[in-house]
């Protein structure tokens, strides 16, 4: 079947708008407040390609605080809990793999949660897939053993099902998820603006994204793939669509996936 790719067309909200900004917050607020927000973080992967032997959250980016990602992650969230008022709950999952897992665990427990109490911190573990070559081969790791590597972000649906982590947030009344990728340095972590918006759209689920620079930015983009909303890969889309622009002379294609998702 042809599959045909077009503009994404629905509710958008541009943090440049300040009117939809000045709305969306007390709601967004108001949600975390009473418990109805829970955040988690990507942080299956390692930090090889950063030159670093450990989990990817433990990087240090080289700010003059020497903060890692997790711990900027989580002084984020202690803030909003401080803004939110009477130090509201926020619930942190992080999902890792078993290739970090462990490491991941004893770094948080050293850290002491960083203060966000262990009750309030989930690690759980996403699954792992064979590695195969590019023609379809499965790659071996020993004579005997096949190699394997984490499954993707793809992997926290299932993993959340397994894990418990989903009925851990049934059970504290979580209404909304915020889902951002750990190697995102500038993340604000359940975004009252962000979450206030999607929830008074009555969205079941939102993306926030940032303006391509050029057409040509390796990046994923918001579009309509045969009419439904979907994340459409650079491989994916052809130089032609890539260069379209609008009756406003924007790119008709420019709304970069920046892996920062909501969901009820």
């Amino acid at each position: 079947a042809e599959v045909v790719i077009t503009p994404y067309e629905g509710p958008v909200g541009r943090s440049t708008d300040a009117t939809t900004v000045e709305e969306a917050r007390p709601i967004g607020l108001q949600a975390i407040l009473q418990g109805e927000v829970a955040i988690l973080v990507l942080a299956g992967g390692q930090g090889t390609r950063l030159g670093f032997t450990g989990p990817k959250g433990m990087y240090n980016i080289g700010l003059p605080s020497q903060k890692s990602l997790f711990q900027l992650l989580a002084e984020r969230i202690l803030k909003l809990r401080q803004l939110s008022g009477e130090d509201a709950q926020l619930p942190f999952y992080v999902m890792t793999s078993p290739i970090n897992h462990a490491e991941t665990e004893a770094y948080f427990r050293d850290k002491e949660y960083f203060g966000l109490g262990e009750e309030n911190v989930m690690l759980f573990q996403q699954g792992m897939l064979p590695c195969l070559t590019t023609d379809g081969k499965i790659i071996l790791e020993t004579k005997s053993r096949v190699a394997m590597a984490p499954d993707g972000n793809g992997g926290v649906y299932p993993a959340l099902q397994s894990s418990g982590a989903l009925n851990d947030m049934t059970k504290r009344g979580v209404q909304y998820l915020h889902i951002v990728g750990i190697d995102n340095a500038l993340v604000k972590p359940a975004d009252p603006v962000f979450l206030g918006y999607c929830i008074s759209q009555k969205a079941d689920c939102g993306n926030k994204s940032v303006w391509k620079s050029h057409p040509h930015e390796k990046v994923g983009v918001i579009a309509l793939r045969n009419g439904k909303p979907c994340v459409v890969e650079y491989s994916e889309i052809s130089t032609d669509l890539a260069e379209q622009t609008g009756e406003d002379g924007r790119l008709a294609f420019g709304a970069g996936n920046i892996c920062n998702h909501f969901y009820t």
